[in-house]
């Protein structure tokens, strides 16, 4: 088996890194044989430059000033002259200082973004050609103004003095003065999962503001401010990006990066480039995402929904821990995850998941990748048969393992097109099912093409046939036999699928097969009847 892991950061808990490290150990005690390939992945915000340096960027430090304007240690991450740089970083909220309840002090009216365009210019000086810039955790709100002066554009109160940062600048800016662009020739990328305009009731402001410390009066001064700079500057600079999705991120700063040409791509994306997760997810078996709460934000075009499209694309099944779940089961799967799993079904004390992040990441890994099913094929899948016997001689009653090993799996196995899917639990099987391509000849085909040759003229050749399907008593209840199922036949060539069960509707394997759209086609002699399903 091959696993995937491509998990973001349990914000307060874990950093990506270290979620990943947890999530692999949860992958080995399920999985002993696994081989687990580890993604970088973030979304723009914090951790988006942890990712390009896991990524294999190289990080270059640079001092600049945090959202107060007070010294920090940030950098960017450079390969083949492509930037990373992450705002949240460079002048973030992780940037301010605490309160006195340990969280950050906020400061929605002062906090600037100088320090995002002073560590961009530092980048562009340096050589390179392209500037991505992660959007995400900004402390501020003042439409990048503070980028755009750290970059050369001259933003001037009424005496033609540049303005002081934050929403307070914005109130005073007259003019655009002269200025001399340091990114003029540069390609710039806005990485953001942010789709906001700048303004209005759904714009940076408005959505945002309260989360950096600005109350309801504060936004609507903040929205007029904005409004504001952004009349000044697309006229100095003969662009109009106000309206353009992505340009509320970051307090505004997405449409700076705007008006100075810059592109707007979704953070995951841009990440799993760096990361050549194409070419990983080749061949790979599961995928595994997540981050710290999985809810309707999540489903916004967040890191783990975009790992499950990701995913999608290249037909491997995809599931999400997370430290807590909010959204349905039926949410989840419409996101793409088959299957999820949070902390809080480990440990119910929120404080403790918080506290024993790692360690209950490990857990509910290991139970989440144990709910998963194995599929094998050929030759591969025949050498399970040890594995298989004791599941199938408890469930089916028989105990002469010599005609399993002869007469059952030995010939069934050696069949075209052999197919076997297996659950565990703690390493052991608890569940399989498996068939192969059916052709005359066969001593079952035979059969139906004898006692019911209409329905042989119609069904038989080339047909995928359902053999067998089995679930310990222990593992049942957890629709692990439709899940069986449906593992089994999925991503099938054949057109048509055909096996033989119990007439009696009642009977548990019957009704299985009638919910999952088959239909009887006709009785055999003995107590049995077949079932077809069209692909």
């Amino acid at each position: 088996m091959r696993v995937v892991v491509a998990i973001d950061k349990f914000k307060g808990s874990l950093t990506a890194a270290e979620a990943a490290r947890a999530v692999v150990e949860g992958v080995r005690q399920a999985w002993p044989e696994a081989r687990v390939d580890v993604v970088p992945v973030g979304d723009g915000g914090d951790g988006t430059l942890e990712a390009a340096v896991l990524a294999g960027f190289e990080y270059v430090p640079v001092t600049c000033s945090g959202p107060l304007g007070e010294p920090v240690a940030s950098g960017y991450a450079v390969r083949d002259q492509v930037a990373v740089v992450e705002l949240a970083d460079a002048c973030g909220l992780l940037r301010l200082p605490q309160g006195g309840d340990g969280r950050p002090a906020l400061d929605g009216w002062n906090a600037g973004t100088a320090g995002l365009g002073q560590v961009m210019t530092a980048a562009i000086e340096s050589g390179c050609h392209t500037v991505v810039v992660g959007l995400g955790g900004s402390a501020s709100t003042d439409g990048g103004a503070g980028m755009l002066q750290a970059l050369g554009v001259a933003l001037l109160d009424g005496e033609g003095q540049p303005i002081v940062p934050g929403v307070a600048g914005l109130q005073t800016v007259e003019q655009v003065g002269e200025s001399s662009l340091v990114s003029k020739g540069v390609s710039l990328v806005a990485a953001t999962d942010v789709d906001s305009p700048l303004l209005g009731p759904r714009g940076a402001a408005a959505i945002f503001g309260p989360q950096k410390g600005l109350d309801e009066a504060g936004v609507r001064q903040a929205d007029a401010a904005l409004a504001r700079l952004a009349d000044l500057v697309e006229t100095a600079l003969g662009r109009s990006e106000r309206d353009i999705p992505g340009a509320g991120a970051a307090g505004g700063t997405g449409w700076a990066l705007l008006v100075l040409g810059a592109q707007v791509r979704r953070g995951i994306d841009v990440v799993l480039e760096w990361s050549n997760a194409d070419d990983l997810l080749a061949g790979a078996d599961l995928v595994i995402t997540g981050e710290g709460s999985l809810d309707e934000q999540s489903l916004g075009g967040k890191t783990p929904v975009g790992v499950a499209q990701w995913a999608a694309r290249h037909g491997v099944p995809c599931v999400a821990v997370s430290g807590r779940r909010t959204i349905t089961d039926e949410l989840a799967r419409a996101a793409g995850f088959e299957d999820a799993v949070a902390l809080t079904e480990v440990e119910p004390d929120l404080q403790r998941c918080q506290d024993e992040a790692a360690r209950l990441l490990v857990e509910a890994t290991r139970r989440l990748v144990e709910r998963q099913i194995e599929v094998h094929e050929g030759a591969a899948a025949a050498g399970f048969g040890d594995e298989v016997w004791p599941v199938y001689s408890e469930v089916f009653g028989d105990h002469d393992r010599g005609r399993f090993t002869d007469e059952l799996w030995g010939r069934h196995s050696a069949r075209p097109g052999f197919r076997l899917a297996l659950s565990r639990r703690g390493g052991k099987v608890v569940g399989f099912a498996w068939g192969y391509t059916g052709e005359r000849g066969q001593w079952w085909s035979d059969q139906v093409a004898t006692h019911l040759p209409e329905v042989a003229d119609e069904w038989l050749g080339g047909h995928f046939e359902f053999v067998e399907l089995g679930v310990l008593e222990s593992a049942r209840g957890e629709r692990l036999g439709a899940r069986l199922h449906d593992a089994l036949l999925s991503g099938l060539p054949h057109g048509s699928y055909l096996l033989g069960t119990d007439p009696d509707p009642d009977d548990p394997g019957h009704r299985l097969y009638a919910r999952r759209g088959w239909q009887v086609l006709g009785r055999l002699p003995w107590n049995s009847v077949v079932m077809g399903r069209r692909a």
